[in-house]
């Protein structure tokens, strides 16, 4: 040979395998090292510094640098981060063809678990005040959409605007509301 493939060669035919492999031999695996994910968050929360005044015996006081920790909430970004594969690698498992869904229901039924085990700790962390809830609403698609009528056009208020309407106008949007009924 003179270093060029031959027209027609079939030397990829040569190779063992093809494609990437997957990166667990079975859903167990991964559901094992999605918990490890998890863990590894719960124990080691962001750090936040703050100066905070503390009594000293005798009297007086002074200011001293408190390190207190601030829950961390679960991403996918950070999940695939520590699998060491890409999100969209991860995705791929729920949009495959149905051949290969068939073959891989077992990690869909995981991977269902995952996300919901991601969905729920955002969500409680937000309704608990640990996370950011506007933050977290719009990660998780949530809406809090109201609307209304006035003078017979339609409004569409969201609770963004809402908090920067004075409290009269809040008050007659109540009491529209309330005659309407």
């Amino acid at each position: 040979m003179n270093g060029k493939f031959e027209k027609g060669n079939k030397f990829w035919n040569n190779r063992s395998k093809h494609g990437r492999d997957t990166l667990f031999a079975n859903p167990g695996m991964l559901w094992d090292a999605a918990c490890e994910y998890f863990e590894w968050v719960d124990e080691n929360p962001f750090i936040e510094i703050k100066p905070m005044t503390v009594s000293i015996m005798g009297g007086g006081s002074r200011i001293e640098l408190v390190e207190i920790p601030i829950k961390r909430p679960f991403t996918h970004i950070a999940l695939c981060s520590h699998l060491n594969c890409s999100f969209s690698y991860f995705r791929n498992f729920k949009y495959e063809s149905k051949e290969q869904k068939e073959k891989r229901a077992e990690f869909l039924a995981v991977i269902e678990q995952i996300e919901e085990t991601i969905f729920n700790q955002k969500f409680e962390g937000a309704a608990a005040g640990f996370f950011n809830a506007a933050i977290i609403a719009s990660d998780l698609g949530l809406k809090n959409n109201t609307d209304l009528t006035s003078g017979g056009e339609k409004i569409n208020v969201s609770n963004t605007i809402i908090t920067e309407l004075s409290d009269q106008t809040l008050r007659e949007i109540a009491d529209k509301l309330s005659k309407d009924k």
